[in-house]
C-alpha cells in the first residue's frame, strides 16, 4: 500500500513546495532569528510549513516521487494520489481532523473548511535545517547589575546582628547547664531494698540444654525454666543482678536457637528470659547499671539496638 504522506514528508524537506493535486500546496517559509527586547529572548530563526488550499493544480513533484520509489508509471501514480485524497477527504469529514505525520496536522475550522496546524518543535523534518539553534535568553548588562544589587541589599537585610547572636549562645549555655546540674543532683532510685540471687553458672556449648528464664512478677525472684526433653539438672546462671543488658526481643523460645545460630560470637554469654509471655536475650546482668552501660558502649555497631532492663 503507498503511503503518500511519506512522500510528502520527504519533498517538504527539500523542496519549498509540494502541491497534492485535489487537496492543496504546502509552501515553506522563512523566519529569520529575531531579538525580543521586552523578553530578553532571541529566537532562532526557523523553517515553518504552512498551506494554501487553493493551490490544487499538478506540478509533476509528488507523481515523479512515486514513481522512483513505487517503480509506476506516470498515469498510474497520478490514479495513486487522486486515491489518496479522496480518502483523506473521507477520514476528514469524518473526524473532523487529519494528521500529516511529520509535517503537521489538519483541524475543522469555524467555515467547516481544514485548517493547518504545523508542527514547529520536536519531530518537524521540514526545520531540520536548523536542528540544535534553540531560543536564547540575554539580559541587559544594566538589568544583571540591578538584579545583583538587589539580593546584595537583601542579604545585607537578613544578616543577624552579632549582639543578637553573643545573647543566643549565652542563653543557650545558660539552658545546657541547667539541665547538667538537674540531671546530677538527683538521685538515682534504687528500689526499697538490694534484692540477693543465688549465683548460678551457664551450662556447656549444647544448645538441647540451654536453659529460659522466667520472671514471676509476685517476688521478683527469676526461676529457670529448663526445655521438655532436657534431663539434667540445670546449672547455676552467673553474673545475675538487678539491670541486664538487652540484645534482642523474640517472641517465641524457638527463635532462640535461629538466633544463636546467626550471632556465634554470643554463644557464650546468651541467656533467655520470660516476662509477662515475652522473650529477650540477656548478655550480662549486673546491680550497678553503669558498669552494664560500659559494657553496652563496647558492643559492636551491629548491637547498637541494645537496651537496659530491670
Amino acid at each position: 500500500m503507498i503511503s503518500l504522506i511519506e512522500h510528502i514528508e520527504f519533498l517538504t524537506l527539500r523542496h519549498d513546495c509540494v502541491v497534492v493535486p485535489g487537496w492543496g500546496a504546502f509552501i515553506a517559509q522563512y523566519e529569520s532569528a529575531r531579538y525580543e527586547a521586552l523578553t530578553g529572548v532571541t529566537h532562532s530563526p526557523r523553517r515553518v510549513i504552512s498551506f494554501n488550499a487553493r493551490v490544487e493544480h499538478s506540478d509533476g513533484l509528488l507523481a515523479q516521487s512515486l514513481m522512483r520509489r513505487e517503480s509506476l508509471t506516470y498515469d498510474a501514480a497520478c490514479h495513486a494520489i487522486e486515491k489518496c485524497v479522496a480518502m483523506f477527504k473521507q477520514q476528514f469529514n469524518a473526524d473532523g481532523q487529519l494528521s500529516f505525520g511529520r509535517v503537521g496536522y489538519f483541524t475543522r475550522g469555524l467555515n467547516g473548511a481544514p485548517l493547518f496546524m504545523p508542527i514547529l518543535d520536536g519531530g518537524n523534518d521540514a526545520c531540520d535545517i536548523y536542528y540544535g539553534l534553540t531560543d536564547l535568553t540575554i539580559h541587559p548588562l544594566d538589568f544583571v547589575v540591578d538584579r545583583v544589587s538587589e539580593r546584595d541589599e537583601l542579604r545585607r537585610r537578613m544578616v543577624m546582628p552579632r549582639w543578637v547572636k553573643r545573647a543566643g549562645q549565652v542563653a543557650a549555655a545558660i539552658v545546657l547547664l541547667l539541665g547538667m546540674t538537674v540531671v546530677l543532683t538527683t538521685p538515682a532510685s534504687l528500689g526499697e531494698r538490694e534484692r540477693e540471687y543465688a549465683a548460678v553458672s551457664l551450662p556447656g556449648m549444647n544448645t538441647a540444654s540451654r536453659p529460659v528464664f522466667n520472671w514471676d512478677k509476685a517476688d521478683m525472684n527469676l526461676s529457670i525454666a529448663m526445655p521438655v526433653d532436657h534431663r539434667e539438672a540445670a546449672q547455676p546462671v552467673s553474673q545475675q543482678g538487678r539491670y541486664h543488658l538487652v540484645v534482642s526481643s523474640l517472641s517465641s523460645r524457638e527463635q532462640f536457637e535461629d538466633f544463636l545460630t546467626s550471632h556465634p560470637d554470643l554463644a557464650q554469654r546468651a541467656r533467655l528470659i520470660e516476662r509477662d509471655g515475652k522473650f529477650r536475650v540477656i548478655i550480662a546482668s549486673n546491680d550497678d547499671k553503669a558498669e552494664l552501660l560500659k559494657e553496652r558502649a563496647m558492643l559492636p555497631a551491629a548491637y547498637a539496638s541494645s537496651w537496659i532492663c530491670e
